[in-house]
């Protein structure tokens, strides 16, 4: 009987070990083709990937890799999940594919796939406890399924263990904000403004808090300096929520102002156009409200059924012109 095991091993096993080995250094080899590929020319890499999971089909760095290309190159999650499943049936224990496979069905989004990422991103954090990054995936996911307590303390442990993380930060801040919790937010949203201190969503939503908690010097200052860090229709979204606090103290002039402001910036702003209208209209301008109106409706029809119901309208509700415009289809 030993006698057959040890020929087994001396002889027959060699000859089932070399192919095996054989087929993994060509998989290397495409695989290591693959990632030079990946900085100059997709296609060719996608192909290197493909061949290297054809030569040797349990490869996972190559598993991984055209996963990989599949999310972030070519906005494929959900044929990146295939392969990632097929990375995870060799090893079960890898933490970079629990990962991508929870941000894949993060992408691909609705109730069942947000299920599946929460799960993949538990796997993650269970695999790896002190990573940042898992912890705020799954606080994502929670904060995703209406789940908000079990997403804030998610956060908190990302923000433990990456103090410095200001896009950390500022996802607990909103999430706080939702909650309708905005003291407790601005901590966390001032220390973001100041460890991205060239990022205008920062100031911004600092900003947005201060408003809703009717800390209007604040907020206007906060909105201001966020302006200047943004261009395009990000600075006009700002300068039009900026008019917005000062609609709310009823100072339409400068809330004028903001919305004039924002279409400098960007002309086409639908959301300026509708908030330049309300303020006319509240100051009884009638005929500059229809006109900033009816163009807000032409850039985004969804305005006019917003109009019907807008309080900020009711001092021109009686215009023939007003309501005719509100009943064009």
């Amino acid at each position: 009987m030993w006698r057959k095991i040890i020929v087994f091993v001396l002889f027959v096993l060699p000859l089932t070990i070399a192919p095996a080995l054989a087929d993994r250094a060509a998989a290397e080899k495409h695989y290591r083709a693959a990632l030079e590929l990946s900085k100059t020319d997709i296609g060719k890499a996608e192909a290197e990937f493909r061949a290297a999971i054809a030569e040797d089909g349990k490869y996972v760095p190559a598993l991984l890799g055209l996963a990989r290309l599949l999310l972030e190159a070519k906005g494929e999650p959900a044929e990146a999940v295939v392969y990632l499943d097929r990375a995870l049936a060799q090893d079960a224990e890898n933490f970079e594919a629990h990962l991508m496979k929870g941000v894949c069905l993060l992408r691909i989004g609705g109730k069942d796939p947000l299920a599946e990422a929460l799960e993949s991103f538990k796997e993650a954090v269970r695999i790896q406890p002190d990573s940042p990054a898992a912890h705020r995936l799954l606080a994502l996911t929670h904060a995703a399924l209406g789940e908000a307590e079990e997403a804030r303390k998610e956060y908190e442990t990302a923000v433990r263990l990456a103090p410095d993380d200001a896009q950390v930060r500022f996802e607990l801040g909103m999430l706080l904000v939702n909650m309708g919790r905005p003291a407790e937010a601005v901590p966390y949203l001032e220390k973001a403004a100041a460890l991205g201190p060239k990022a205008p969503e920062y100031p911004w939503a600092l900003g947005m808090t201060y408003k809703k908690m009717k800390k209007y010097a604040e907020a206007i200052a906060t909105l201001e300096k966020a302006a200047t860090l943004a261009t395009g229709r990000m600075k006009a979204g700002i300068l039009s929520d900026l008019g917005t606090v000062h609609a709310e103290k009823k100072d339409y002039k400068s809330a004028i102002a903001c919305y004039e402001r924002a279409l400098k910036e960007s002309p086409e702003f639908a959301p300026a156009h509708y908030n330049l209208a309300c303020a006319y209209a509240r100051q009884g301008k009638v005929a500059e409200a229809i006109k900033a109106l009816a163009k807000a409706i032409e850039l985004d029809p969804g305005f006019r059924e917003l109009a019907k119901k807008d309080p900020d309208f009711d001092p021109i509700g009686d215009d023939k012109k007003f309501k005719e415009l509100l009943e064009e289809k």
